[in-house]
This record gives structure tokens, sequence and C-alpha cells, in this order.
């Protein structure tokens, strides 16, 4: 059967892709060269410390260890976020690894029959967080060369997201517990391997097209356009002209963006707020990364984009606090 096209939708896709390939036939060395650094930084970096935690956390999934795990969590995850059980298991996997795995989790379960659509809702509020790898690692030690930092940060987000699921929960306790589906072990593990090669791949392709359309997009000045917008928003609480602009490149990639504000200068108190802000937000990248999963539950971006957006809102406000009564040297 034959499929109607919707104009609507198909005429800007079509504009925004003949706009991005009009870049790659005028001049294919500098984004080939962009693309390249893309997947140079995915096998290097993303591939190693995500595809583990995408197939042990599924294998994990599968056998049902979640179910177990969200009964030591019920009693925390029920009175606090009024969510099911099983939410306690999706928020410590996505604390421990980082984007996209807390949105991923959700959409497993969601398939399994684990969780209603209303259910998936409530969890992403606090079950989309970046992990302590990045924090820790890439940001704190090694863009800042600041430890300490790093942990300024990963606690502000955590605090942030348990805060973000508060404001998000519903005002009463609707769900049911639904004992899981555990698959056959004959078939587990090769359907966990194809699962998370799929997935990891996918992630690499959204970091690989972000990496190039940040390229294009500094080339045509639009980053420089948002970060002047920004520094007549920002300009009055303190924020200096490259601290906005390192936050218009981090709303694409986020670590493109930190590496940009680490070098620049900037005094550590007036960029943590917005680091960990950013942080809560995740970039254009992680989000169509967490959307893939997510409007597979019926969750619409709208929806998850204002849970980030409060996610976002409330870590900056805490790190504001935070830089009143820490020193940074």
């Amino acid at each position: 059967m034959e499929r109607s096209i919707d104009l609507k939708k198909a005429l800007p896709l079509s504009l925004v892709a003949g706009f991005f390939i009009t870049f790659l036939v005028v001049n294919p060395s500098r984004y080939i060269a962009s693309v390249s650094r893309s997947l140079i930084l995915f096998a290097k970096a993303v591939l190693p410390s995500l595809f583990p935690f995408l197939f042990f956390s599924g294998l994990l999934t599968c056998v049902g260890g979640g179910y177990l795990l969200g009964i030591v969590f019920a009693k925390p995850v029920s009175k606090v976020f009024h969510a099911p059980p099983i939410s306690g298991y999706v928020m410590v996997l996505s604390l421990i690894s980082g984007y996209p795995v807390g949105s991923k989790i959700i959409c497993d379960l969601y398939q399994s029959g684990m969780l209603t659509r209303e259910d998936a809702k409530r969890i992403t509020a606090f079950c989309s967080t970046s992990g302590p790898l990045f924090i820790l690692g890439t940001v704190g030690a090694s863009l800042f060369q600041s430890p300490y930092l790093g942990w300024v940060l990963l606690s502000c987000h955590v605090l942030g997201a348990l805060v973000n699921g508060i404001i998000f929960r519903p005002k009463k306790q609707t769900f049911s517990p639904i004992l899981p589906t555990v698959q056959s072990v004959d078939s587990l593990l090769d359907a966990c391997i194809k699962n998370s090669v799929t997935t990891i791949l996918a992630v690499g392709g959204y970091i690989t097209v972000f990496g190039m359309i940040g390229d294009v997009l500094v080339d045509v000045g639009a980053v420089k356009l948002v970060g002047e917008i920004l520094g007549f928003i920002l300009r009055p609480l303190g924020a200096p002209s490259e601290l906005c602009y390192g936050v218009a490149l981090s709303f694409i990639e986020l670590t493109r963006g930190f590496d940009y504000i680490a070098h620049a200068g900037i005094k550590t108190t007036t960029a943590l707020p917005y680091l960990a802000g950013l942080l809560s937000l995740g970039g254009a990248c992680i989000t169509f990364q967490s959307m893939s999963f997510l409007s597979k539950c019926g969750i619409e971006a709208r929806y998850y984009i204002l849970t980030k957006i409060s996610q976002a809102l409330v870590t900056f406000g805490l790190a504001m606090l935070t830089c009143l009564f820490v020193n940074f040297g």
C-alpha cells in the first residue's frame, strides 16, 4: 500500500537536508575531516565506555534483575516520586551509565510490558542523566584539570535529577506491579549483543551527524549569533561573552562546548552553574539520542524537553547556591 507524503513535514526536512548536502559538496575536505573527528571520538571514547553498559544493562533487564533491584528501592521511589518500584533500577543504571542508557532501559521495560506509557513518562523526569565517567573523567579531570569540580558538578547533577522527579510526580500513586517476562537463556546473549550493537551504532551515528552540523553552524555564524543573543540576556548576570559562546556550542554537543569553556579562561565559580545546567539539559545530540528510544514509549519530544529544561534550571540553581559555600582556590 502506497503512503502519501506529508508535505508540511517533508518540505522543511528536505530543505534542511539540502542545506547540509550543499556544504558537503562545496567544501568536502572540511566536512569529511569533521566526520572523521567525530568517528574517532566515538571509537576511542564513547564505544569502549558505553557498549559494556548497554550490553550488561540489557542482559540484567532480560533476566529480571531490574525487578529484583526494584524491590530494594520500592518504598523510596513510591513515596518520593509516586513511581513504580522498577524505576529505582532505571535510576541507578542511568546515574551509573549516563546518557542515553536511562532512556534505553525505559524503552526496553515499556516494550516488555513492565511499564505503562504513564509510568515511562514519570520515570523520564528523573532517570535521564549524565554519568560519572563523563562528569568526573572527561569534564572534571580532563577538560578542567579539576577532579574537585567534577565531584561538585556530579553532586548538583544527581540532586537536580531527584528534585526534578519530585516536581513531575503525579498527585497519586496509580501504578500497579507487573512481573517481568524472562527470555529463554538460549537466545538471551545473542539478542542482547544484537540489541547493544544496534543501539551503539545509532549513538555513533548521532555523534557523527551532529559533529558535522556543529561545524556547519559555526561556519555560517549561527553559533556566534546565538552566543550574542545569550550574551544580551546573560551578561547582566555576569556571564562573559566567551561563556555565552560556549553555552551556544553546548546546545549542539556538550563535549565541544565544555572544551571551549574550559580553555576560555573563565572563572570557575562563574562557569559552574552553566556547566551544571547544561549537563542536565543534555544538548541537541543527546536529546535526539534519547528521543529515538522514548518515542517508542509514546513520549512526545515536547514533554521530554520540558523535563530537561526544568531539570537544567533546578541544577543551575543548586550550583549557584554551591558557589556561595565552595572555594575552588
